[in-house]
């Protein structure tokens, strides 16, 4: 839910009570409606977003490895890596640009453009990024060829990030999704949230570090456990080592999201150093899924789908996969920007896989209600039903207080001695007597609790 600003409040202690009125009409979801919420979520990263993101990058990548000779590993990782640097240098001033006040200021064409804008920023900029990944993939394969070459660069990348407090770099769908909201595409932390109107040396440092180091170690690590699994996964049988990886990776992607209470709990009683590690390795096992589905998928598009014609087999996943997930409004999920620290979210947040899709349309819809109510307290629309509302009740509370007065006097005016039938004497009924006491202090204690409770 969107927080609004302590200065945009009205003032007054009668207006704060109305906004309390008016939070409290706005409920969040139950426990039912967010396990639904959670597990759709959940769904559509496994099966759909994952394969789009998965064909977006094979049908690129592969276009390169046709085309060598257009996309040489030094010229490409040098563009690449300029071209990324420029968009993280730039993206406060880009964010400050696209952004608008709010959407009911904005004309259609503005709505279009911006659109039209942020798509094709994603697509060049997944190009960027891809163009590095791949150059970095290349110039590695003469040395980490082997099973202990491999482990030994995992081992020595890994360690680096984890001193870094970087780890959290190295996940990808499906346990992280992006939707193309502006927030998300053109504004992305550094690894030291350095701001370029305070220290602008720092802040070029900062961001060259994050794009170069941080960059080239997440790939490193992406590299050595990619060709691990290629050597170690039936290595002569490529079709069952590619099914097998599928399996092996959504296995183990599913353990981790099953294992998500556990570990937030943990992490939820833990501090410093432990919290750190904890999160690391379970981040670290989840990724260890993740690279199992991506290449259990890029083999299975490569061996199955259009092998006869790869220019075709390229050009359609490339274009076909970016187009579904921008029309589903996740193509920043192809991204690779922005340096997230380990364990900085408060509590066990740190261990929960940002996967929200339906989840944010249903707090946008929230949002929106919350804003038409505000514009209701704006207009004096509400005030007027509560202050409708609370003559009712008082209504019902005056009817209900004669009523049960009208009953309390009629009580009181029945005779208390009455005639002992055995005996023939007027001596009182004690069973009588007491029977009445004690229906009249029943009553007379009934509308007072009757009148507390249409009270609250």
């Amino acid at each position: 839910m969107e927080k609004y600003d302590e200065d945009e409040a009205h003032e007054g202690e009668e207006e704060d009570e109305v906004h309390a009125i008016t939070y409290s009409c706005i409920m969040a979801p139950n426990r039912c409606t967010k396990r639904f919420l959670h597990l759709s979520d959940t769904f559509i990263a496994l099966v759909i977003v994952t394969p789009l993101v998965v064909g977006h990058w094979y049908g690129t990548w592969e276009f390169m490895n046709n085309h060598a000779e257009y996309f040489p590993p030094i010229p490409t990782i040098l563009f690449g890596t300029c071209y990324h640097l420029l968009i993280v240098l730039s993206r406060h001033h880009v964010h400050e640009k696209v952004k608008t006040p709010h959407l009911r200021d904005r004309t259609l064409m503005q709505k279009v453009g911006r659109y039209i804008f942020t798509k094709l920023f994603i697509y060049v900029f997944s190009i960027a990024c891809i163009m590095a990944f791949r150059a970095i993939f290349v110039l590695c394969e003469p040395y980490d060829n082997g099973v202990s070459r491999a482990i030994l660069l995992m081992i020595l990348s890994g360690t680096a990030l984890a001193c870094l407090k970087s780890v959290r770099n190295i996940i990808a769908p499906p346990v992280a999704i992006a939707t193309d909201c502006k927030s998300v595409s053109f504004a992305f932390p550094t690894r030291f949230k350095s701001h370029a109107s305070n220290e602008p040396g720092f802040y070029f440092i900062d961001c060259a570090f994050s794009v170069i180091v941080i960059g080239t170690l997440v790939v490193l690590v992406w590299r050595s456990l990619w060709v691990l699994f290629d050597l170690l996964i039936f290595p002569g049988e490529p079709i069952l080592s590619a099914y097998y990886s599928v399996a092996i990776g959504y296995g183990i992607v599913a353990i981790t999201f099953a294992l998500q209470p556990l570990m937030k709990w943990s992490c939820d009683r833990l501090t410093g150093f432990w919290r750190v590690a904890v999160c690391d390795a379970f981040l670290f096992f989840s990724f260890v899924g993740t690279v199992n589905v991506w290449r259990g998928i890029w083999e299975l598009l490569d061996l199955l789908f259009l092998p006869d014609d790869p220019l075709l087999s390229n050009i359609l996943t490339h274009s076909v996969s970016f187009v579904l997930l921008a029309m589903l409004n996740c193509s920043n999920s192809v991204l690779v920007r922005g340096v997230f620290i380990d364990a900085e979210e408060p509590a066990g947040q740190c261990v929960i896989f940002p996967v929200h899709y339906i989840r944010l349309f249903v707090q946008k819809e929230r949002t929106k209600k919350q804003r038409r109510m505000i514009d209701m307290l704006e207009k004096g629309e509400l005030q007027t039903e509560l202050l409708e509302k609370s003559e009712k009740n008082t209504i019902q509370i005056v009817k209900g207080l004669s009523k049960s007065n009208e009953m309390t006097n009629m009580a009181a005016n029945l005779p208390k001695n009455v005639p002992n039938i055995e005996n023939g004497s007027e001596k009182p009924c004690q069973l009588y007597e007491n029977g009445l006491d004690k229906e009249n202090h029943l009553y007379e204690n009934g509308v007072e609790n009757g009148e507390h409770k249409i009270g609250q």
